[in-house]
């Protein structure tokens, strides 16, 4: 097999983008902005911390897909 089929390409790109779906919908279930919800995880963990904490793990499965 030359290539993934396509569900499973679908699939990764899901996970890729569900970073930026939790942090849509985190915001709003706490009835905050963007830029406040951004602020108080920022607040919490740092930047690098935010980071990694919201982006590396899906990234990295992702790529494992």
């Amino acid at each position: 097999m030359n290539r993934k089929p396509w569900p499973i390409l679908l699939l990764a790109l899901f996970q890729w983008l569900s970073p930026i779906g939790n942090f849509i919908l985190s915001a709003t279930a706490s009835h905050m902005t963007f830029s406040q919800y951004f602020h108080v995880m920022v607040a919490q963990d740092g930047l690098p911390g935010f980071v990694f904490g919201m982006c590396v793990p899906t990234i990295l499965a992702g790529i494992a897909i």
